[in-house]
């Protein structure tokens, strides 16, 4: 809710970067894509591992050590003369 939008207001700011260049390791598809990501190289695994470690200290939450771009596709489809499909 409010509070953690309030410790969470500067995550952008307190990240060394805001360019990460990562590698794609692999991509799996069930109910949601991932595209799995590891660093491209050890500096840039050092710079995201010191932003997540500030973060999550002012943020109050913790994470894992991978690293995924991720998309739901949890959508209905429905043929578009379906009386239930709406814009």
């Amino acid at each position: 809710g409010e509070e953690l939008q309030r410790r969470s207001q500067n995550v952008i700011a307190m990240a060394a970067s805001n360019v990460f260049y990562m590698k794609m390791e692999g991509v799996s598809l069930q109910n949601s894509l991932l595209i799995r990501l590891r660093p491209y190289e050890e500096k840039t695994a050092d710079a995201i591992a010191a932003w997540r470690d500030h973060m999550y200290k002012h943020v109050g939450i913790s994470y894992s050590k991978d690293y995924g771009f991720h998309i739901g596709l949890a959508y209905r489809i429905l043929p578009i003369n379906d009386s239930n499909a709406r814009a």
